[in-house]
């Protein structure tokens, strides 16, 4: 005996999307009569390159990460204080890396906007980005791999129950 499927038919997804478009329709309906206008993204402008030789580019984009540079500067060592106030849950006999060091990697994973574990290693590991990492942070000596960011520090707290323990209690 099979049990009957319950995916929609595409009769059922047609419902579905149409019942979707008139419930959108009747939000924006209300929200225009309450004022809201609908706003769209900005269109992404289609010219050429403002730079005209490779020279201005290259001066552009220096003094863009000059001004990054000088902002992290001011504003970072606040924010690794704070980090080091955070309380480390792992074992101290296994720790390899810093706990700063570790949420330093998570933070420049988000503001990388990297997708995933694996391009944060290819990407952060390289030894260019480490020279620059550290001329911004001193205190780091190495770079965990980023599974050491994804792996739970704290030990179960109870051991999962046998049969035998199971039928004692």
């Amino acid at each position: 005996m099979s049990k009957a499927c319950r995916r929609p038919t595409r009769a059922g997804i047609r419902e579905q999307r149409s019942h979707k478009r008139r419930q959108e329709k009747a939000l924006n309906a209300k929200r225009r009569a309450l004022g809201f206008v609908p706003t769209s993204p900005a269109p992404l402008p289609n010219s050429c390159s403002p730079f005209a030789t490779i020279a201005e580019e290259q001066a552009a984009r220096e003094d863009a990460v000059s001004k990054q540079v000088r902002l992290l500067r001011k504003e970072l060592p606040a924010l690794l204080a704070q980090l080091t106030e955070i309380p480390d849950p792992r074992d101290p006999g296994k720790r390899r890396h810093k706990l700063t060091v570790l949420l330093l990697w998570g933070l420049l994973m988000f503001v990388f906007q990297f997708a995933s574990p694996r391009e944060a290693n290819r990407e952060m590991t390289r030894p260019q980005f480490l020279a620059n990492l550290q001329l911004l942070f001193p205190e780091i000596e190495t770079l965990s791999h980023a599974d050491t960011l994804f792996t739970d520090p704290t030990p179960p707290t109870q051991p999962a129950l046998t049969c035998r323990q199971h039928t004692a209690i």
